[in-house]
């Protein structure tokens, strides 16, 4: 189902901005016009990220638990040629 989409003015906006707040908490999206041109769109947020929400249950290998391919360190030292 398409979100749906609402114009208003900024002077209307200035009138009603918590009802247009509410309107796009809602999920329906609010553009302002400025003399008919659209400025900005209101629209619901994004869940937000927690940081450290995944602390201790994401673990990973060490650095050395990782071999580094011969052929390619080789590659590296100059010591082949590609």
């Amino acid at each position: 189902m398409p979100q749906e989409q609402y114009r208003v003015s900024i002077k209307e906006l200035r009138t009603h901005l918590s009802d247009y707040l509410a309107m796009a908490q809602q999920g329906q999206e609010v553009v302002v016009t400025n003399h008919g041109r659209a400025m900005v769109k209101l629209c619901p947020m994004k869940k937000l990220r927690v940081p450290g929400v995944l602390k201790g249950k994401i673990t990973a290998q060490p650095a050395d638990a990782w071999e580094f391919p011969a052929d390619l360190a080789a590659i590296m030292e100059g010591e082949i040629e590609e």
